[in-house]
């Protein structure tokens, strides 16, 4: 792959056989509900076997006021963050402030 400028890769490891995955790119938002470029933030969810699991990571990262990012209707703080969806019940896990 050749590129110039910002360049982002995420990558997912799975066995095809023991799991059934699918997965999405996902829109990020800021507090005032503005899409955000690839640039600034970029957010994945997967499903594996009914359990959701959304990664937002912030490239760019504004001042600590307004860290507030919507990531499918919530908003999180932070610039790697998890949401994990299980039975209707969400959990959020900062993984990096």
């Amino acid at each position: 792959m050749n590129a110039k400028g910002f360049t982002s890769f995420i990558s997912l490891l799975y066995f095809p056989n023991q799991t059934k995955l699918s997965y999405k790119k996902t829109p990020v938002y800021d507090r005032d509900d503005n899409i955000l470029s690839d640039k600034e933030a970029e957010a994945v969810t997967v499903d594996v076997d009914g359990k959701i699991y959304t990664l937002l990571v912030v490239h760019n990262s504004p001042a600590p006021a307004v860290h507030f990012y919507k990531v499918n209707g919530i908003f999180v703080h932070g610039e790697v963050v998890l949401i994990e969806t299980n039975n209707g019940t969400k959990t959020i896990t900062v993984i990096k402030e």
